[in-house]
């Protein structure tokens, strides 16, 4: 009897023992979906919650599975009865939404189903959307074996517009960019001209195309970048009392549409700066000036040409106006800057006085090609100023390092978009301080096509 008692309790001690050893963890199900339609199969793939085992793994362990080796990873061609035949391959959707990593990757967790579906590998070509000034590129995918023309293609991916003539559709727009009266947007098909409109032209895989808003007409650009500055920046221009921006608005003949005030300050602790910016504005607004100009003449220095240039500009003294003419007569011209001596050129101009003006002019362009601070837009703004100012056509100045390019094609060069002006070509941003103010007033004074010195307000 104690044998039996002993028997029975050795197997019930083993009974626990397996149940306390057996494995509980706790198991996930994927649901697969193999093709599409009356042709798909579908599964369900149970897994350890804890287990680490890829996708890839999961489906190897349960189906037949193929690969191939790339450098981005495993590559599905097959799995069950879904092969991807030559111009197709098996698309994978977790979710419902496209995979956005490879099989061997793809995190899953317990109800999730993935759906692998036999897909036509498309076509692409790059489209590049250019206003002149920023680019922006899309990456558009086609059927190769159902070809629309580019204008469709155009059509069912952006927002064009177009007119139509006996010649064809003329793109007019696209996307946020528009034409207007002296531009046209420039088809290049890659790398060249388009020769045929976007009606007929044809494309393939790999293709690019550029659309890039081209200005023809010169006089046209000039008048929408007055436009774009005095829509974007004038006004605060003319809150700071700026002098070139405030001479350009007066001979652009604007100048009544801003709220100009005259500025106020101590003359005792006034700068050269601030008495030529009284002087100035008050002119515009029928101030008497008398005392600016007094007090301007006592700081007038003749050693530095720039300010002495343009405080002779707005003194009405003959004295002080002889003795800059005379400490000019030795002044060596080849160590001036070319901002100073376009001032010196304009000031010249107003008296009358063209002595030494071509030494000057002559002197001023070595300058401005080789000076110590390189090529820039506020030296090419000054020499427009001071060519423009005093009766000489910029047009006729050609570009230091390439003669097809005159002097205002350079400075429309470094113009941002919206009326501003880098200071050099590989700025990242305007340079709001110096360069844009002249800019405006250079392209003011050009586009008068007339001699019109600044400075001279009547």
């Amino acid at each position: 009897m104690k044998k039996l008692f002993l028997l029975v309790l050795f197997f019930s001690m083993g009974v626990v023992t397996v149940a306390c050893n057996g494995d509980d963890t706790e198991s996930g199900v994927l649901t697969i979906l193999i093709g599409e339609g009356e042709s798909q199969t579908s599964y369900e793939v149970t897994f350890d919650l804890d287990s680490e085992v890829t996708l890839l793994e999961l489906l190897e362990t349960n189906m037949d599975v193929v690969t191939e080796t790339t450098s981005h990873g495993p590559f599905l061609t097959a799995i069950d009865h879904l092969e991807a035949t030559e111009g197709y391959y098996i698309g994978i959707y977790h979710n419902d939404a496209f995979a956005s990593e490879g099989i061997d990757t793809t995190h899953y967790e317990d109800g999730d189903t993935f759906a692998f579906v036999l897909e036509k590998i498309l076509a692409s070509l790059t489209i590049e959307i250019s206003d002149g000034y920023s680019k922006q590129t899309h990456w558009i995918m086609f059927d190769d074996d159902d070809l629309v023309s580019l204008k469709e293609l155009l059509e069912a991916n952006f927002d064009i517009s177009y007119d139509s003539s006996e010649w064809g559709s003329m793109l007019t727009g696209i996307e946020d960019i528009t034409t207007r009266d002296g531009n046209y947007i420039a088809i290049d098909y890659n790398g060249e001209f388009a020769a045929e409109g976007i009606d007929t032209t044809s494309f393939e895989n790999g293709d690019r195309f550029s659309f890039t808003l081209t200005w023809w007409d010169q006089d046209l650009y000039i008048a929408y970048i007055i436009e774009q500055f005095m829509e974007n920046h004038a006004e605060d221009y003319v809150g700071m009392h700026s002098i070139y921006v405030i001479l350009g608005l007066h001979h652009y003949g604007v100048l009544e549409d801003y709220n100009l005030e005259m500025v106020e300050f101590e003359i005792d602790d006034a700068s050269g700066m601030e008495l030529v910016q009284a002087i100035v504005i008050g002119n515009l607004l029928d101030v008497n000036t008398a005392v600016y100009e007094a007090a301007l003449i006592e700081k007038v220095m003749t050693d530095f040409l720039f300010s002495a240039a343009l405080f002779n500009l707005v003194i009405e003294d003959e004295a002080t106006n002889q003795d800059f003419l005379d400490a000019l007569a030795f002044a060596n011209l080849g160590l001036a800057d070319s901002d100073s001596l376009n001032m010196v050129l304009l000031a010249l101009d107003k008296l009358d006085d063209r002595t030494l003006f071509e030494a000057v002019h002559d002197a001023m362009l070595d300058n401005l090609y080789t000076g110590s601070y390189g090529i820039n837009a506020t030296n090419l703004a000054m020499a427009v100023i001071g060519t423009a100012g005093t009766g000489l056509n910029p047009d006729s100045l050609r570009y230091y390092y390439d003669e097809s390019t005159s002097l205002i094609e350079q400075l429309l060069a470094y113009h941002t978009g919206d009326g501003s002006f880098y200071y050099q070509l590989d700025d990242e941003s305007a340079d709001l301080m110096f360069t844009t103010p002249q800019a405006f007033l250079a392209l003011v004074l050009y586009a008068s096509n007339e001699e019109i010195n600044p400075f001279i307000f009547d």
